[in-house]
């Protein structure tokens, strides 16, 4: 019945960690713990690393949010069989991540 009044918050019965992805106006896309009570991040990324930023602020003269964040996230798809993010972002980049089951530490020289 309307209005709630209480309730108890109990572990959750999964056995698993339910995870959020959300892509932001500044090219980072953050992995969020769902399973408690409040959403805690586990990761982020920044996608803005992968391309040159050549312009300077006196380069922007159009008031369009590609120009104003250029590298914002617009479409994320992920498969969880591949274990592959697809990222595409305002000003046209697309980024496919192939994420590992074992950790792996490299280093990308240009």
């Amino acid at each position: 019945e309307w209005p709630i009044s209480g309730g108890n918050w109990g572990q959750g019965t999964q056995s698993y960690s339910e995870i959020i992805i959300t892509g932001h106006a500044d090219g980072t896309v953050k992995f969020w713990d769902a399973s408690a009570i409040m959403l805690q991040v586990l990761y982020k990324l920044k996608t803005a690393k992968v391309f040159d930023r050549n312009r300077s602020k006196e380069d922007k003269g159009s008031t369009e949010v590609a120009d104003e964040d250029p590298f914002a996230i617009q479409i994320m798809a992920w498969c969880p069989e591949s274990r592959m993010l697809c990222v595409a972002g305002v000003s046209a980049n697309v980024i496919i991540y192939r994420f590992s089951k074992l950790e792996v530490t490299t280093e990308v020289v240009q």
